[in-house]
């Protein structure tokens, strides 16, 4: 099956360009886009009557403008997304952004074009606050992180207005009148009963149990311990508890060790006769809930999927990412959870992280927290706005010589701190 590219560019008699025309290009799916713009000169064949875009947090602009001119009048191009699921900001662009601009350099769509309804009916552009698959708890935790609310180094991002808390789920108790926040501002928020819909909270609070239960955090001293523990209870969960193994998804957040780490709980799991698949290293990626088996793989191939059961692996990542985005892989994988996640890392980093989330969950259903200077927000979102290739080899540099000289590294950096200081 071809995929978009490949198939306009395939009607428009344009040579599609290959991997390894685009193998040193930072952005590369704008590059490929860029080209069909660059090629079509802006004219394009009206192919399709209708585009949806799944996950659209995760597309740059040049695709969003090519599904336009591709699109039949009168444009019919519906976009979903989860702004928690992108990985340089919590904020989706508004069409303006997206969708280019025409000859006479209006926008293809504004968001006035949004505004309203349908045949009077059906609204052109909604929000929707419930969570029906991830529990309250599972996604609160999950938002705090995302977020930092409660990390011992600051905030890593922030919302600023009480209208895009509410299109998440959430309620505003403090301050009552304030629609932006700002440095100082003493917050109250909460997520009401309403907005979470997950059945097996109402199924617990009928035996009295709180919904802490559905978090289980844990830390190891080695990986081996932590691989064994989650071996030890799957294989409990299968043969005493009768949970289907197709219901279980294990996700390491360490994408880059996924294929060691997967090998050995697959190893283990194998040892206490539970059968397993791993898709994209040992199966094709695309068997995920294979009938019999429990699904081991890495956050990449967690999205879009959910199980009953959800084991996070290597949490400690969270917290050893300078760039963030190990934080919005714990946010994806937590939130692939319909029922019961276990969290679990290893070393002084996954103890620190099990702190953080402790200190989530003491003000549940409720964050409370001052809010933080826009200052450090918009720094951290400029880390997080750097391609993952440039800085991978920057942070290996860093941590290297944290580990092997601490007070070189510490020197250094109070000495450039102070020397340009303003």
């Amino acid at each position: 099956m071809r995929g978009l590219y490949s198939e306009i560019c395939r009607l428009h008699g344009i040579k599609p360009l290959t991997y390894d025309d685009i193998r040193d290009v930072r952005d590369q799916i704008s590059h490929l886009y860029n080209h069909l713009l660059d090629s079509c000169n802006g004219r394009f064949e009206q192919i399709y009557d209708l585009c949806l875009i799944d996950e659209a947090q995760d597309f740059p602009p040049p695709v969003f403008e090519v599904i336009y001119k591709v699109s039949k009048s009168p444009k019919r191009i519906v976009w979903a997304y989860d702004e928690f699921q992108a990985l340089s900001d919590i904020r989706m662009r508004e069409p303006e952004e997206l969708f280019g601009v025409g000859p006479t350099g209006q926008p293809n769509i504004s968001s006035e074009m949004l505004r309203g309804y349908y045949s009077k009916t059906v609204k052109k552009d909604f929000v929707l606050p419930n969570s029906y698959r991830t529990s309250r708890v599972g996604l609160m935790v999950a938002h705090g992180l995302a977020l930092g609310i409660k990390s011992k180094i600051g905030f890593v991002d922030m919302i600023d207005d009480r209208a895009t808390w509410r299109a998440l789920g959430y309620t505003i108790l403090s301050p009552e009148h304030k629609a932006k926040f700002a440095k100082g501002d003493v917050m109250d928020i909460t997520r009401l009963d309403e907005n979470s819909r997950n059945i097996l909270e109402a199924t617990l609070r009928k035996f009295n149990r709180p919904d802490s239960d559905l978090i289980s955090i844990r830390s190891f001293e080695k990986e081996s311990d932590e691989i064994g523990a989650a071996a030890t209870e799957i294989q409990r969960l299968i043969f005493e508890e009768k949970i289907k193994p197709e219901e279980i998804i294990v996700i390491t957040i360490d994408a880059r060790r996924s294929r060691g780490k997967l090998t050995k709980l697959r190893q283990a799991l194998s040892t206490l006769g539970v059968s397993s698949v791993t898709p994209g290293i040992y199966e094709r990626a695309e068997i995920f809930r294979s009938e019999g088996s429990v699904t081991l793989v890495s956050p990449f191939r967690a999205k879009g999927n959910e199980g009953d059961i959800v084991f996070v692996l290597d949490a400690q990542e969270a917290m050893r990412d300078v760039t963030f985005r190990a934080r919005n892989f714990l946010f994806v994988s937590i939130t692939r959870a319909r029922g019961w996640c276990y969290v679990s890392g290893t070393g002084r980093y996954m103890e620190a992280l099990a702190s953080e989330m402790r200190d989530v969950l003491a003000d549940y259903p409720d964050f409370r927290f001052e809010f933080p200077d826009d200052s450090d927000i918009k720094r951290r979102r400029l880390i997080m706005s750097v391609p993952d290739d440039s800085t991978r080899v920057a942070q290996a540099t860093l941590d290297k010589i944290f580990q092997e000289n601490p007070e070189l590294f510490d020197e250094f950096y109070r000495q450039r701190r102070e020397l340009f200081a303003e």
